[in-house]
Formats: C-alpha cells, structure tokens, sequence
C-alpha cells in the first residue's frame, strides 16, 4: 500500500498544475501573429507565409501557411497543444518556432524562436517578467498577440534581444529596448573605460590580500598549488590595465527602466602588479566575472557586494602579458 505522503505529493501536483492550466494538458505552443510584409516599404500581396512549431513528446513537427492580404497584411491563430502524461512528469518546455516567408524563389526568416514555457505570449515574457517593448509592439502583447512588421530589403536575419534569456532571429527589426540598450552599454563602457577601471582599482586597493585568501580557500590541484604557493604571501600593490570588453549584461533592464540608473554586469580581465615578501615584483592576471555596477549619467561604482573575482594557476606568472 502506497503511503499517505505520495497521494498527498501527487495531489498537490495535480492542483499546481491546475494553477498554472496545465491540468487538462493544453498549452500555448505558439502565441498569434499579426504581421506585415512589405519590400522598401511597399506592401507585398500573395507571398506565402509557413509557420513551423515543435510539439511536446514528438519528433514530428506541425505546420501550416497563410498568404498575405492586398496590403500585405497575414496573421496566424494561437496554437495550442496537449500535454498528455508529461502533464504529470518534471520537464523543460522547449518549442521551437519559425515563420518564413517565400518570395520570388527565396526563402526570409521573419521568425526564430525557442519558447521555453507554455503560456500565451510566453515569447515575450522570458521566465514571467513582464517585458519592456516598443509602443507598438507593447499594445499588439496587451491585446495578445505577437506583432512582426517585415521588409525584405534586409536579407539577413539578425539575433535580437527581449531580455538578457530571450532571442528572436529575425529580418524585421523590433528595436527591441534590451537589445538597444545593451549595443548601447557597449559603447558607453569603453566612452567610460577610465571610470570603470578607478572601481575596480580601488577594490583592489581595499583588498590587497586577495590573492591570499583566493589560495587559502578554493581547492587546488597538487601542480597548481605548486604554481600558486609562492604568491601566498604577494599583496596586490596596483592595477597596470583593466579589459571590462568581454562580457556586459543588463540583468535587471526591466526593473530599472526608465531610471537615472541602472545595474550593468561586467567580465573580463585585470592585470594587477603585485609585491613579494621582499619586495620583488610581480604581475598576474585576474579574472572578473558578474561584476555589477551602478551605473549613472554622472557617475559610475562598483557594487561591492557583487564582485566576483577569480585567478587561474596558468596565468599568475611574472612575465603575464596582457
């Protein structure tokens, strides 16, 4: 006999599903569309439109076509799927999702996606936030549904932003608020450079132990404590050069929206000079990972509660190049 716990387990499962209206199995597998094709602003009339979307549980995927209208206009209905048993089993939802359109022999993405949720306008929401988007495009996610505006003159499709997990491949150009933003951080970054790298001087300023504690703390291998045991006494005495390029991220755009500012994650690398016990110099190389910023028209500083710093035993060596 099965024990009083496992019914209880399976309930309360079936009444979180019941939430999130997965009892019965049906789900959103692809949000309605309503677009607009045109060719240098012209509208395009009898271009055929295929809407392409995987299925839970199956290998086999569903489509089907529209045609656009006199003012190029087309639109797709909500497709809904069923969940069947793996309702009741833990699982990712991956759906993947495309529309082309096919003209004079070609074929133009205007739509890529992988939707990973089951709700109505889940290609949007990246993880339930609701999302930032451009007026028109905020209106379309209001009323429920996806609004794709198309001209061909663009033949290649470009990856696009709605937030730091969502990607849409796509020849029309949704401006997307995260994504200009954040092609606009990269730039402001190296305008800024020399602010950046006085935060991150003087943490190091503050934390000329670092390397110390870095050694003392994590696990190391027998040939990288080799490596690292003669830096257990070095003290960080300066910082020669900071690279903060390889890596930004806007983590909390939609919350800070419309803000005088925000918190900007950065990556990269630091070369930092460094003091032995008798004096002899050395550098090293020091890896900055997620370092969040706040970051302001007038100022920038480093969140020092969320700076994550770390050093490779391959690249703590006196002769370090940048």
């Amino acid at each position: 006999m099965l024990p009083i716990k496992f019914f209880a387990f399976v309930l309360g499962l079936f009444l979180s599903l019941s939430a999130l209206g997965y009892a019965r199995g049906k789900v959103v597998l692809f949000s309605p569309v309503k677009g607009t094709l045109t060719l240098n602003g012209e509208p395009l009339a009898g271009v055929k439109i295929s809407r392409v979307y995987s299925r839970p549980a199956s290998e086999k995927d569903r489509s089907d076509a529209v045609y656009t209208d006199g003012e190029g206009n087309f639109s797709f209905d909500v497709a809904t799927g069923r969940l069947g048993i793996m309702r009741f089993l833990p699982h990712e939802a991956v759906i993947f999702q495309s529309l082309t359109a096919e003209y004079l022999g070609e074929e133009y993405l205007i739509w890529y996606h992988c939707k990973r949720d089951y709700h109505l306008m889940g290609e949007l929401k990246g993880y339930l936030h609701e999302p930032v988007l451009p007026p028109e495009m905020e209106s379309a996610y209001k009323e429920g549904y996806l609004l794709i505006q198309a001209d061909l003159k663009r033949r290649e499709e470009a990856g696009q932003l709605v937030n730091s997990r969502s990607t849409i491949y796509s020849i029309a150009d949704f401006r997307f608020p995260y994504d200009l933003a954040l092609k606009a951080l990269s730039e402001e970054v190296k305008r800024r450079e020399a602010e950046f790298a006085r935060e991150i001087g003087a943490w190091f300023e503050e934390n000329p132990d670092f390397i110390a504690r870095k050694i003392e703390k994590e696990s190391w291998s027998e040939w990288e404590l080799e490596k690292l045991e003669a830096y257990g006494d070095a003290r960080i005495v300066g910082v020669s050069s900071v690279d903060i390029h390889e890596y930004a991220d806007l983590p909390f755009f939609e919350e800070d929206y419309g803000l005088d500012r925000q918190r900007v994650e950065l990556g990269g690398g630091v070369i930092v000079d460094l003091g032995g016990p008798e004096g002899e110099a050395r550098r090293a190389r020091v890896w900055l990972s997620a370092a969040r910023f706040w970051m302001s028209e007038d100022e920038v500083s480093l969140d020092s509660e969320y700076c994550y710093w770390g050093i490779n035993a391959s690249n703590i060596e006196p002769d370090v190049v940048e």
